[in-house]
């Protein structure tokens, strides 16, 4: 069998320095992402590349290409490793190298070919260093008397120079010497707070100018035309932001461009008739629930925006034919591990339910047009809650109906309202034609002091969409009402599943004693707990009916595994067994005729029991071992069983029958660690639809992906 990777969603760190457009290609964006580095396409609004090098438990927080035409990207990280990237064909990459050195977090990266040829690479950390890195080798470590932030490296009249700015409100420049050490040559005063990004460029009168930003709210552009003497004067100072500025970017027709924490980036541009910079263009959030722009950047030929915010989101802005800059389609993800994922019944889309980013949200396919290939984006974000979420379960009785859990007590019921079926059949071309008797909401919104979203029976008269919503709609109008809350567990919701024929609701939460494990069955017509089973002594990690709904099936932090068995619409216990595993299971799934389950552990151990079917008895029918812990499990048809690991890796096993009856297992397909997480896999999912093998993973990286399995030819 072979794998091929279909999708991958993420969102981007909180960092200045996390986005870096490659100039040589007009779509090729890098941008950090938990501990990896992900390589966007502007064009078709899509991730195509995951770079995995990183440390398990860091964070990247800068990303840079060599715009020399190579194709390679610098990356620096919490744990102050630097990597180096090669680019090779068919969108992917091989670790290079990685440079140490650094004592603790690299904030930021400059790089530049010199003129010899040779790499150079400035890094500033928040161990008090700037280090100068020269073909992957440390030249030179600069102890700074301030904690730096930024720089910015530029070659002006054959000489290389290097801007540091700082949290004492000073631009430092250096000039590289002929002993191939920096030496500084000017400290540049004026700002009133940290400087936060800086950037050179080389303007049409063979200057070299230097803009500079700061938390003042201030930009400066510093002028100097000899780079011997480097006599540096104050050109102007641009205000135009409410807050502190936090990066700025020379663009290709010398424009400016500035994010600033207002929410806003603007263009500054110098009007050669006054002499002034003039703010050309101002693009930006009003409203919503973001908090700051981090970085911008421009694309290549300067007709398009980027810039991430402090919710892991991205805006694109295009400039249309009369100079204006409308928002566009681009990648989007979760900014948080990613805790729990779901298929809808009809295989249509996924639901998936971010941690620390308090959000659900779907994807779905964009047919784009005749003779396109479907590509798959966020369509929707049904939920932006106040607490972290961690689980979600599609409701198989309703069409478009899910309920999701938190860290609370409560469990919550969404319907989808009738803008999400317009978009869904324009979109993906799903039928739009209602097959339930339920009443949607035209729209919804949630109030500024509450968690609960408000259905409006206004109708909507927006126009009809034409491609993925941007960032402003996913915010403000792809909200899903809620239509029920669930009281009943006594701490936070922790696991659910819903019956296939829709019925009911089972669900779980954490607990450190027998009297709050209990499982509670709901009822999905009445919203009523119907049974509750205390089974586990401790959290009950995850639930699983069969496919004809007539075992439930449970695993346990206690290490037990339960099987009840529904005889005349009440449930019975039929078997726990204890301490089946040396670890904490984490995972389980029922094989498709229901004659065998799986359960998995951090014990790196895959059990397969038999279930005998007339008394709800199970027994070890074999088992897998792996290389690491295991967690998550997945069955579909033909005993195929997908795995999920804690480092990230993700195997499928096919089961076939000995000569004893007992299923033997041989590896089917090993994923390439290029395609796979960097964290533990929380999540495995298979489209339920016939005839289709594609699985859905999430995982504590912050990404949801998708893999195409097929047969080898």
């Amino acid at each position: 069998m072979e794998v091929e990777p279909v999708f991958i969603a993420g969102g981007c760190n909180r960092s200045s320095s996390a986005i870096s457009w490659q100039k040589s290609q007009n779509a090729a964006i890098a941008f950090c992402c938990s501990n990896l580095v992900l390589i966007g396409n502007a064009d078709s609004a899509t991730i195509e590349s995951s770079l995995v090098g990183h440390g398990p438990d860091v964070t990247v927080n800068a990303v840079k290409w060599v715009q020399d035409g190579s194709g390679r990207l610098i990356s620096g990280d919490s744990d102050g490793s630097i990597n180096i990237w090669t680019y090779h064909s068919n969108r992917s990459y091989s670790l290079n190298a990685t440079l140490t050195g650094h004592l603790a977090s690299v904030t930021n990266l400059s790089v530049i070919v010199a003129l010899d040829g040779h790499l150079l690479i400035s890094s500033c950390a928040s161990d008090g260093t700037v280090r100068l890195w020269r073909d992957g080798k440390c030249v030179q470590t600069i102890e700074c008397t301030a904690l730096p932030l930024c720089s910015a490296l530029v070659i002006y009249q054959d000489r290389v120079f290097l801007a540091v700015g700082d949290v004492d409100a000073q631009v430092i420049l250096y000039r590289l010497e002929r002993d191939e050490q920096f030496a500084r040559v000017a400290v540049l005063n004026g700002h009133g707070d940290w400087i936060r990004g800086l950037d050179f460029m080389v303007s049409e009168k063979k200057e070299c100018v230097l803009a500079s930003a700061a938390q003042d709210r201030l930009i400066r552009i510093w002028v100097f035309s000899d780079a011997e003497s480097v006599h540096v004067s104050l050109e102007s100072v641009l205000a135009g932001h409410d807050q502190g500025v936090l990066s700025v970017r020379w663009g290709p027709d010398q424009q400016l461009l500035s994010a600033s924490m207002d929410k806003t980036m603007i263009i500054w541009s110098h009007d050669k008739d006054s002499d002034l910079w003039i703010s050309m263009a101002q693009t930006g959030e009003v409203g919503g629930h973001n908090l700051a722009c981090y970085c911008a950047e421009w694309s290549p030929d300067g007709n398009r925006l980027i810039c991430n915010t402090y919710n892991g989101a991205f805006y694109l802005w295009s400039r249309t034919n009369d100079g204006r800059f409308t928002s566009s389609p681009i990648f989007s993800g979760h900014s948080s591990p990613v805790a729990s994922l779901a298929w809808n019944p009809e295989g249509q889309y996924i639901i998936s339910a971010g941690e620390e980013d308090q959000t659900t949200r779907i994807f779905s396919t964009w047919t784009h047009g005749p003779g396109l290939s479907p590509t798959f984006h966020e369509i929707g974000r049904p939920q932006m809650h106040g607490y972290d979420m961690s689980c979600v379960c599609p409701i198989a009785s309703v069409a478009h109906r899910f309920a999701s859990g938190a860290q609370e007590k409560v469990i919550r019921v969404f319907d989808a309202p009738r803008n999400f079926i317009q978009d869904l059949h324009q979109l993906s071309g799903v039928d739009s034609i209602e097959k339930s008797d339920i009443v949607r909401a035209e729209n919804v919104f949630c109030p500024e002091i509450g968690l609960s979203n408000k259905a409006v029976s206004e109708r909507d008269d927006r126009s009809s969409m034409t491609g993925p919503p941007d960032e402003s709609l996913l915010m403000q109008d792809k909200l899903w009402p809620e239509v029920a809350k669930l009281y009943g567990h006594g701490n936070d919701v922790f696991a659910m599943t819903c019956a296939h024929d829709g019925t009911t609701l089972a669900s779980s939460c954490s607990s450190k004693e027998p009297n709050q494990a209990a499982i509670i069955l709901w009822s999905t017509s009445t919203w009523k707990p119907k049974q509750s089973l205390p089974i586990h002594s401790l959290t009950v990690v995850q639930i699983e009916f069969s496919h004809d709904d007539k075992f439930l099936l449970s695993v346990s932090r206690d290490r037990s595994i339960a099987i009840s068995m529904r005889v005349d619409d009440v449930w019975k216990t039929t078997m726990c067994l204890e301490k089946t595993h040396h670890r904490i299971i984490w995972s389980c799934s029922w094989s498709h005729d229901d004659l065998y389950f799986a359960t998995g552990s951090r014990d790196k151990k895959i059990h397969v029991w038999k279930v005998d079917r007339s008394n709800g008895s199970f027994s070890l029918d074999s088992t897998i071992a792996t290389k690491s812990a295991v967690t998550a499990v997945a069955f579909t048809d033909d005993y195929l069983l997908g795995v999920g690991c804690e480092d990230g890796s993700i195997y499928i096993y096919k089961g076939q029958f000995g000569s004893e009856k007992i299923l033997v297992w041989e590896s089917a397909v090993d994923f390439p660690k290029e395609i796979c997480h960097s964290r533990a896999v929380r999540a495995l999912k298979w489209n339920p639809r016939q005839g289709v093998l594609t699985l859905a993973s999430c995982s504590s990286d912050h990404t949801v992906r998708l893999f195409s399995i097929q047969e080898r030819p």
